[in-house]
């Protein structure tokens, strides 16, 4: 909960974006102009870069001639104090979090000129600005369906490849990406969760329309987690844009089930719509219709050989399941109501 209040503080100063008193200046910025202040201040010794981060972090990879002072460090007001006042200095951490601040700490402190990289070394390395040290890559990137599902496939046999679902269980068992966990976001638990996962790993996190997996992406940050993409999209849309997905541990690209024969038509539909089952001998089938939270809005039991019109005119557009249940049989289906 403390980082993340760091980056509630960050947040704010990054909306402020410029601070000045008595003509001092304190600047959040972006990654441009502080390479462009880097370039200007070459060889300048009035000019400091500070890396706020922890040493394992800084030794992992840091912008060049930056010196390293642990913000989680005892002594970490002690070492600022000890700074010359007068200089211009450029400040960062991970995330932008810690830098912020830090930022605040030094305003008050009454240094002239102090800049705050915003989204810290973690929106720096992936756009090819430089690092130093045994660099470690930090990516974080919000990425459409397309480059989502491209993404799954690049890594289909890497071990270090995690898809992480953050809606309910209930959802989730009604569909999900295939070989997804399930972390669900309004669990108690759910920060610990994040928090121990292995950090080092690549992540692909996604909910239901984007909401929790941006809100997820930046405790992430905050976290220090090193790689992390977010399908800002959503799984709804994935499941409308035909892309696979499983159910119960089933594939419904591969759910077919030759003992039951089954048509549905027209799919998608205003809700109104034929569910026709024919050439099954067993002596009857139940079915249920499923929404995308898990709940089942339909159920009936129906005779191996009919055609069943069935009105969902009255429920909320969007995607829904078939689940056609027989004797030692289970074949599923997308619904799309629209």
């Amino acid at each position: 909960m403390k980082k993340y209040t760091l980056f509630t503080l960050a947040f704010v100063l990054t909306i402020l974006a410029i601070q000045t008193t008595q003509g001092a200046i304190y600047q959040t910025i972006g990654r441009v102009k502080a390479d462009s202040i880097i370039h200007a201040n070459i060889g300048d010794t009035n000019f400091v870069i500070i890396d706020v981060r922890t040493p394992y972090e800084y030794n992992g990879g840091h912008i060049k001639c930056a010196i390293n002072i642990n913000y989680y460090a005892s002594n970490f007001g002690t070492d600022i104090d000890k700074l010359d006042k007068n200089k211009t200095y450029l400040i960062y951490c991970a995330t932008g979090s810690r830098s912020a601040v830090t930022l605040i700490q030094m305003q008050n402190k009454s240094f002239q000129e102090v800049y705050n990289l915003s989204g810290g070394i973690n929106k720096w390395t992936p756009y090819g600005y430089p690092v130093y040290g045994n660099a470690v890559k930090y990516h974080y990137e919000d990425i459409n369906l397309y480059m989502a599902d491209t993404l799954i496939t690049a890594n289909v046999a890497n071990k270090d490849f995690v898809i992480i679902d953050l809606r309910s269980p209930g959802e989730y068992a009604v569909a999900h990406i295939k070989d997804a966990v399930n972390i669900d976001y309004k669990s108690k638990s759910f920060t610990t969760t994040i928090g121990n996962l292995d950090s080092s790993k690549t992540y692909l996190i996604y909910c239901a329309d984007g909401t929790y997996s941006d809100t997820t992406l930046i405790l992430m940050y905050d976290l220090d987690f090193w790689t992390v993409y977010n399908m800002y999209e959503g799984f709804n849309q994935w499941a409308l844009s035909g892309y696979p997905v499983d159910s119960m541990g089933v594939g419904i690209a591969e759910v077919y089930n030759k003992d039951i024969d089954y048509t549905i038509y027209p799919n998608p539909s205003t809700g109104l719509f034929n569910l026709e089952i024919s050439n099954n001998d067993k002596e009857a089938l139940e079915l249920e219709i499923i929404n995308a939270e898990g709940q089942i809005v339909f159920n009936k039991q129906v005779n191996n050989s009919v055609i069943e019109r069935i009105d969902l005119g009255n429920h909320p557009k969007g995607l829904y399941f078939i689940k056609i249940i027989g004797e030692g049989s289970v074949c599923i289906e997308k619904l799309i109501i629209q």
